[in-house]
């Protein structure tokens, strides 16, 4: 991934299974990329744009997003574990059994997200935006949610144990 621009769209946006290892990705541009099984390993992604990108089966744990834009991304069963992902934008994603527990999603934005069967397990959504999300079935065991905004949220078999919901 050398001899490009972070600043600009990448022009190859084909990274079907690539690896990405220590490289500062902040506010990089991976609009509507092929990033399917790709592995992030203590990679900067903070401000990053992954807006439409197609992430299934990604392996990002514990990875520095704030502010990241994952607006109308596929992260279908993605390893999102432990993630600092404050300020995120994943407006309309698909979360689909995505692994996001233990992440930190404090005023994120997940506002019409499908996070069908999804695992947020002590994760921290406070002052998060869930306007109409589909939590259908997800596991939230534990998790913090802080004055967020579960308006029209669908929490339909969702498990709350000892979920913080003030």
């Amino acid at each position: 991934m050398s001899g490009y621009s972070r600043s600009t769209p990448t022009q190859d946006k084909q990274f079907f299974g690539q690896s990405f290892i220590g490289q500062n990705l902040e506010h990089h541009d991976f609009a509507d990329a092929d990033l399917r099984q790709a592995s992030f390993d203590t990679c900067e992604l903070t401000g990053a744009k992954f807006c439409r990108a197609h992430l299934d089966q990604a392996k990002l744990p514990d990875q520095k997003m704030a502010q990241a834009d994952f607006t109308k991304a596929s992260l279908v069963h993605a390893n999102l574990q432990k993630v600092k992902a404050a300020g995120a934008v994943l407006r309309e994603a698909t979360l689909t059994t995505a692994d996001l527990s233990h992440a930190d999603l404090n005023h994120a934005d997940l506002s019409s997200a499908k996070a069908h069967r999804a695992h947020l397990e002590q994760t921290i959504l406070d002052y998060a935006t869930l306007v109409n999300t589909d939590l259908t079935g997800a596991d939230l065991r534990g998790a913090q949610l802080l004055r967020a905004d579960l308006t029209g949220a669908d929490l339909s078999y969702a498990d709350l144990s000892e979920a913080n919901l003030e």
